[in-house]
């Protein structure tokens, strides 16, 4: 949380192309995916194999980081095939 709060880059990411908001859907931190999507992360950032923080949080039934990220407009058409 601190390192939000000093204007890091949310979007920022590694060589997979994973962001903060992956890692946060990933593991179902709603309150910490609440906290990126209010600073600006990116609901359709995609990694190189395509998927998306929604995807992640589908595919690990995190229902409602998953609701959050189709109320901010993720693109629920997106595929990683």
């Amino acid at each position: 949380m601190l390192l939000i709060d000093q204007d890091t880059e949310v979007n920022a990411s590694n060589s997979s192309g994973r962001t903060p908001l992956f890692r946060a859907s990933w593991r179902g931190y709603e309150t910490v995916t609440r906290l990126l999507i209010k600073r600006g992360a990116s609901v359709n950032a995609s990694k190189k194999d395509r998927r998306t923080p929604l995807s992640e949080a589908s595919r690990d039934g995190h229902q409602t980081v998953g609701r959050l990220f189709i109320e901010r407009g993720a693109d629920v058409h997106a595929s990683d095939l």
